[in-house]
């Protein structure tokens, strides 16, 4: 009987570094995780203002073309190409 409790003891002990590692573990992961999630995020957002200051630019050009073919042209000056 005793037998049976040391050999207990002893695989309780050597199995509380595995959970201990184990946890330890999960830990890292979430902590990883999180940090991978807030990178992407911020690479989203740096994403969303590159299209909307494009879009922007796009509209202005779009903007200048359109006056510029609807003005007449200057008196003596070269033709709107």
């Amino acid at each position: 009987m005793e037998f049976l409790l040391a050999a207990g003891c002893i695989i309780a002990l050597a199995s509380t570094g595995w959970v201990v590692w184990g946890v330890q573990e999960i830990s890292r992961s979430r902590s990883r995780d999180r940090l991978q999630l807030e990178h992407l995020r911020q690479q989203g957002a740096i994403a969303r203002q590159r299209l909307e200051l494009e879009s922007r630019q796009l509209d202005d050009e779009i903007y200048r073309d359109f006056v510029r073919h609807q003005r007449p042209p200057a008196p003596g000056g070269p033709p709107p190409p």
